[in-house]
């Protein structure tokens, strides 16, 4: 574990959503690209977003290039902005930092390559090598830790970190669990066998993302009991993922999504199973980030 991260608290705030919050501002987020559109289109607003995380009281917010991948770029012609629209996100997630005089460490986000919550579509490590290695480059020196987010497999999880352990950074690895109280993987693969299939890794920190509280609640109970490595928590606020719902099709309905007080019990259980990283995944706002920040 890296003591630089940790600077000697025992827990850590981590921001929560850019897509959902940057609609909250007005910005027209289309859901394939968003991460792209909003870094050409509306920079400001991203780094005022980042901003209002750490008002909020994020220990860490991540860069904003979730969908800058060329699975998504591609679509609208953008693949040779890959570099540059990475290397934007990490400028004004630094920018932030330095404009609100804190200490608030950035994460350098590695998405999945192919579609989100997909373990069918993950790409062969012959062609996802080279891309995970582009965008670490992209993500330039300026970040304190690498997050790998929502991995839906095995497979998906060790390429992944297998590049982002090259870097020498922190590696943090985020697992987006089925939907529901198995405590599985998307792919269905347990998390016994995915400890066991990472180690010999250098991982240090292992989280669960971008799925519903319930399943990250039965996640933590048997992971602590797998690993020796802090344990971290960001969530989405919506509902179950439909089988075989994509990304670029968009449709999930924020209706009836958890707000703050409802999103802080969960967070509070997670805390008392043992996680020391909280934050939020899809549809998590400040006002929810700032509700996690105040637990005791």
């Amino acid at each position: 574990m890296n003591p630089n991260i940790w600077r000697g608290r025992d827990r850590l705030v981590l921001d929560g959503s850019m897509g959902q919050s940057l609609k909250s501002k007005g910005v027209d987020v289309p859901t394939d690209i968003w991460s792209a559109h909003a870094l050409m289109e509306a920079p400001d607003v991203v780094r005022e977003l980042h901003t209002d995380y750490i008002r909020a009281g994020a220990d860490i917010i991540t860069t904003n290039n979730y969908a800058c991948t060329p699975y998504y770029l591609k679509t609208r012609g953008l693949e040779d902005r890959l570099e540059e629209l990475t290397t934007l996100s990490t400028r004004l997630a630094r920018e932030a930092v330095q404009q609100s005089n804190t200490e608030t460490l950035i994460a350098g986000a590695l998405p999945p390559l192919g579609g989100s919550y997909d373990p069918n579509d993950v790409l062969d490590a012959a062609t996802s090598w080279p891309i995970n290695r582009k965008i670490v480059k992209a993500l330039t020196d300026d970040i304190d830790l690498i997050i790998c987010e929502t991995m839906s497999s095995i497979t998906e999880a060790r390429m992944t970190a297998e590049v982002a352990a090259e870097t020498g950074k922190p590696v943090w690895l985020a697992l987006t669990l089925a939907d529901n109280d198995s405590g599985t993987l998307r792919s269905g693969e347990s998390l016994a066998d995915t400890v066991t299939a990472l180690k010999g890794l250098e991982i240090d920190s292992w989280l669960f993302n971008c799925c519903i509280p319930l399943a990250i609640t039965a996640g933590i109970k048997i992971l602590k009991t797998l690993i020796d490595r802090p344990i971290g928590a960001y969530a989405n606020a919506f509902g179950p993922v439909p089988d075989g719902w994509t990304l670029e099709e968009g449709g999930i309905t924020y209706d009836e999504a958890l707000d703050a007080d409802m999103y802080e019990v969960h967070a509070k259980a997670w805390q008392d199973l043992g996680a020391s990283i909280i934050g939020g995944c899809c549809g998590i706002g400040p006002d929810h980030i700032h509700k996690v920040s105040a637990l005791g």
